[in-house]
């Protein structure tokens, strides 16, 4: 069965997509989303060592199209707090004290789009003008876990950056709206890609085998290191045999597609950052 998209959009643009849901047969249930969140707190969800996850690169994305995004719409804070001793700030600023922060913060994004693009006139490579960049930009990635209770434990509480708590909310959220497709032994998890009536679909009108699919599946999996798509077989197949052909391989993408165990007796058991589930990483050996 296919499901409609499932994607919850949060404060400031803050958003979670189901790509792929699954669920074993003892009931380990396999989730890939397509977040996007301010690219400031990304660092505080790679704390968390259950995803498999690939994001949106400032090695990959052109100079100009980020400078561009900064300029006509740069990520802003959701919350303005009120400075205090400790981590959190539990009171945010109101009324023209917002209003004069948000102002700065705008004017701050425009400084750094303008300072880009004098280092960019001077041929200064994008892996580093984009740092200027990071504050101001969003962070697109496909994640994919099994064990999501504790990090909705810990980001779903008021201690959270307030970031990573709309992040969490998000997810926790579309999951809940989320049905799990009921996958037997040998069958796969494969986001980006649907799977019905036992066989695997690019698109409407496009069937694949099992291999292509999960090639298709990396493939985008890595695509969006430069927040662009394009699901066409040959495209698909070209990214892959880059990703896995090349010295040392980048196999990351590798880690988001997952087949059911074939014994009964690994339909609890771990693979790598999975419960239940075989990645995909783990058969390539790499």
């Amino acid at each position: 069965m296919i499901q409609p998209e499932i994607k919850v959009v949060g404060k400031g643009g803050i958003s979670a997509k189901i790509l792929a849901d699954s669920v074993n047969p003892a009931g380990k249930r396999l989730t890939s989303f397509e977040i996007e969140v301010h690219r400031l707190v990304w660092s505080e969800f790679l704390t968390h060592r259950v995803f498999s996850r690939n994001g949106a690169s400032s090695r990959a994305i052109p100079t100009q199209k980020v400078i561009d995004m900064v300029r006509e719409n740069p990520a802003t804070p959701i919350h303005f707090g009120i400075n205090q001793p400790g981590m959190q700030a539990r009171e945010e600023l109101q009324g023209e004290d917002l209003e004069q922060a948000k102002r700065i913060w705008w004017l701050a994004a425009q400084d750094a789009a303008n300072r880009a693009q004098q280092m960019a006139h001077l041929k200064v490579h994008k892996q580093v003008i984009n740092r200027i960049l990071e504050p101001f930009v969003m962070m697109k990635a496909v994640v994919t876990a099994t064990e999501l209770d504790n990090f909705f434990k810990l980001r779903l509480h008021s201690d959270a950056d307030p970031h990573i708590y709309e992040l969490a909310r998000v997810m926790d959220q579309a999951m809940k709206m989320s049905t799990p497709a009921q996958l037997t032994a040998g069958q796969w998890h494969v986001p980006y890609v649907t799977f019905k009536d036992g066989q695997y679909w690019v698109d409407a009108d496009t069937p694949v085998d099992l291999d292509t699919a999960i090639k298709v599946s990396v493939s985008c999996c890595a695509q969006v290191s430069y927040r662009k798509l394009d699901t066409s077989i040959q495209k698909a197949l070209d990214i892959y045999n880059r990703l896995i052909e090349s010295k040392p391989e980048h196999a990351s993408p590798c880690e988001h597609q997952a087949m059911v165990p074939t014994e009964i007796r690994n339909l609890t058991t771990p693979c790598r950052n999975f419960v239940g589930w075989v990645q995909y990483r783990s058969i390539l050996n790499i």
